[in-house]
């Protein structure tokens, strides 16, 4: 038989677990504060690892690109918080392995808002719109 075959025959109509949502439903959204430090690998998925363009110990905002794609499978990576720089090396991954990484610390007194769209990092104001 085609194993194939036996997969699909297993999940013909989805999975579709029972939503428990009794307890919560009534509770309005909150929003879980800010981590301390954050590790973002370099390697999303089967892409090839973006190229890292910040430095150790450089100031990032939430939101600023930190690392380019290198492929036509790759992605890009922006910070998702304020904070600095702390290593650009090899971490742990889900799967056991060392895979590049940012490790980027969080600025406890930042109000963790997203860079506007024509902030300019570098020179700390709002550039031009061309």
């Amino acid at each position: 038989m085609n194993p194939l075959l036996k997969i699909r025959q297993g999940f013909q109509h989805g999975v579709h677990p029972h939503p428990y949502r009794d307890q919560t439903s009534g509770l309005h959204t909150q929003r879980i504060p800010f981590g301390s430090h954050y590790v973002l690998p370099l390697t999303q998925h089967i892409d090839a690892p973006a190229r890292c363009i910040v430095e150790v110990g450089q100031r990032v905002r939430r939101g600023e690109l930190i690392a380019e794609p290198t492929a036509f499978v790759s992605t890009s990576l922006h910070s998702p918080v304020t904070g600095w720089v702390r290593t650009v090396a090899p971490s742990r991954y889900t799967d056991g392995t060392f895979r590049p990484a940012i490790e980027i610390e969080a600025d406890p007194r930042a109000t963790q808002r997203v860079a506007p769209k024509n902030f300019d990092v570098q020179r700390g104001s709002r550039r031009e719109a061309k």
